[in-house]
């Protein structure tokens, strides 16, 4: 499913799913630490 966004959407929706990839890394990394301390 291909959709043809201008490139302001498109630049927010990859913000959006930077941001949301960087808080699931975040919680893993600190589970990690607490899970290892």
């Amino acid at each position: 499913m291909i959709i043809k966004l201008k490139t302001e959407d498109r630049e927010e929706i990859r913000n959006v799913v930077f941001k949301r990839i960087r808080r699931i890394k975040g919680v893993r990394s600190t589970m990690t630490l607490t899970a290892i301390g």
